[in-house]
């Protein structure tokens, strides 16, 4: 059958943040022409900073200290079939800038087995029935 895609999180990172901001909107603008409902989410702003020596003696005088941040934003694309997934991820990779990352978990909606699930009600209906025979027998 189909494959059916309930959520598809694209989480993006970079270094620079007017080239995250540009591929956001270029994501978010071609998602909306394939008529895909989107939310975005704000990310945090990640701040390392990284002691470095100078030389490479070993002289505690002479040191640089870097500042690195980095971006995160998250596009959330709801309710869409597999081979749109397949389209659209596709065409938003193929042109992903350089300094970008990016990671895509899916998460998909798929039927129970019947065998779990008769034997889940079967054990739960026993649970039941012996707490109603215990309240009746207290009663």
């Amino acid at each position: 059958g189909e494959r059916y895609v309930s959520r598809l999180v694209l989480s993006m990172k970079s270094s620079c943040y007017s080239t995250l901001r540009s591929y956001i909107i270029y994501a978010h603008f071609t998602a909306e022409c394939l008529e895909i409902d989107t939310t975005m989410q704000p990310g945090k702003l990640v701040t390392g900073v990284y002691t470095v020596n100078r030389s490479t003696y070993v002289h505690g005088k002479h040191k640089d200290r870097f500042k690195r941040d980095i971006w995160n934003r998250k596009l959330i694309l709801h309710d869409l079939s597999g081979t749109t997934a397949d389209v659209y991820l596709s065409y938003v990779e193929r042109n992903i800038p350089a300094g970008v990352t990016m990671a895509i978990t899916e998460e998909r909606l798929v039927e129970m087995p019947l065998d779990f699930l008769n034997s889940f009600y079967k054990s739960t209906n026993q649970e039941v029935f012996r707490e109603v025979e215990k309240s009746g027998d207290s009663g």
